[in-house]
């Protein structure tokens, strides 16, 4: 869920848009652009690799949660 767009230079990290703490996690996270389901990243160097270790593992989680199916 996170890809580099390398005609803008920049991450991409695609997200559900109501992940478990987005907010809080994205107040200690870093700079960054915030779209309504992405985030642009310019540079690794001005973010907090563990948050985003944990928005990611959130955000699968979301993703999990939503579209399961029930055997």
């Amino acid at each position: 869920m996170l890809d580099f767009h390398h005609e803008a230079q920049q991450f991409h990290s695609i997200s559900s848009p109501d992940f478990k703490d987005k907010e809080i996690l994205l107040e200690q996270f870093g700079k960054v652009k915030v779209g309504k389901g992405c985030i642009y990243i310019k540079s690794l160097k001005n973010v907090n690799i563990e948050i985003m270790k944990t928005m990611l593992e959130n955000n699968v989680q979301a993703v999990k949660e939503r579209y399961s199916v029930e055997k």
